[in-house]
């Protein structure tokens, strides 16, 4: 079993797991049932806080979660090393490799970014200087990355490393590769992703990546989320997901008539605040948010979950609230509730509902 320790334990008494397929809490401890990221919501009633903790549970080793996806007649694996590996159809470099040409074996695909280091004599390996400056000459050469999840859409992939950096490669007719151009690449290329709070300006890590048809995600550390591609352009741009919150504030008035009387009166108005959903997964028309809500990406309106118990003679139907994981097909979302029962909802031709 894999674990981290949570060190405020001040905090941590009351402490609770987002996704219980991944990890438990328990005595100040996360316990992993298997690799990948979590959330940790840890609050404080005495001081009235609440703060979401992402954790990425991995082995002892540092190993990540392996991996196998198959897009439009190819296939890409991540293996517990961090490489990635692709074969099948690779008419638009969704191999990765720096060719178009078809793989029926497995492929090394070399995921990597520049890195600036110091120039070493080729002979004596010893550091090169400057004359001029007295400083070491300096020199990029490429460092290989090691990735942590993939996501593969019909003809593009999607990579994020374990530093929270993204990748991508395949088709980009659609600007999903989030490049800034709509010419597709058949080398994995780094995007660059400016994250700017608007209260306080960090630059956040990226924890999810989600590659739908000619669409990706990328969500951020406190549940923002990037879009590019279809239905968006062709660089990463935040989606305005907002939950809605009231706000109350206490006003008072003094009225006086004449030189000996006055009259005061008390009164409260509301006003609605917006605030970024922290979401924790994405597909192309829904996601679903920290608290296990899943809403539609159109118009926020919620899913609502809930099933008929018969006892006796009587009918309940009974709410459940929490979503812990959601998959969407072509006209069908699948989702699995808090309480192990699963949900179907959408188009149900083919029976793709099972009800």
């Amino acid at each position: 079993i894999y674990k981290e320790e949570i060190y405020t334990q001040s905090l941590t008494n009351n402490a609770s797991i987002f996704n219980t397929d991944i990890a438990v809490y328990k005595d100040g401890l996360i316990l992993g049932r298997r690799i990948g990221t979590t959330m940790l919501v840890v609050s404080n009633s005495d001081l009235d806080i609440e703060i979401d903790i992402p954790v990425r549970v991995v082995s002892e080793n540092g190993k990540v979660a392996a991996d196998t996806q198959s897009g439009n007649k190819f296939t890409v694996s991540l293996k517990s090393d961090g490489t990635v590996w692709s074969y099948g159809q690779n008419t638009n470099g969704e191999l990765g490799i720096g060719n178009n040409q078809n793989k029926n074996l497995p492929t090394k695909v070399s995921v990597t970014k520049d890195v600036e280091v110091e120039a070493k004599d080729e002979k004596t390996g010893e550091t090169l200087i400057d004359e001029t400056t007295g400083k070491a000459v300096m020199t990029t050469e490429k460092e290989e990355q090691t990735v942590k999840q993939i996501s593969v859409g019909e003809n593009h992939v999607v990579a994020l490393t374990t530093n929270g950096e993204i990748f991508t490669w395949g088709l980009n007719t659609n600007g999903q590769l989030g490049n800034g151009s709509n010419a597709s690449k058949n080398t994995p290329v780094k995007i660059d992703i400016e994250v700017d709070d608007e209260l306080q300006p960090v630059k956040e890590k990226f924890i999810k990546v989600v590659a739908n048809k000619n669409t990706t995600y990328a969500i951020t550390q406190t549940g923002k989320v990037y879009a590019w591609g279809e239905n968006y352009s062709n660089v990463p741009k935040l989606l305005e997901l907002y939950t809605n919150s009231e706000t109350t504030s206490d006003t008072t008035s003094t009225t006086t008539s004449d030189s000996t009387s006055s009259s005061t009166s008390a009164s409260s108005t509301k006003a609605e605040t917006k605030q970024y959903e922290n979401v924790m997964d994405i597909s192309k028309n829904y996601y679903l948010n920290k608290e296990g809500i899943v809403k539609k990406l159109s118009d926020n309106s919620e899913i609502k979950l809930s099933y008929n118990e018969t006892k006796e003679t009587e009918e309940k139907v009974i709410q459940t609230e929490k979503v812990v994981q959601m998959s969407e097909g072509v006209n069908h979302l699948v989702l699995l509730g808090e309480d192990g029962r699963v949900y179907t909802y959408g188009t149900n031709t083919y029976g793709q509902l099972g009800d």
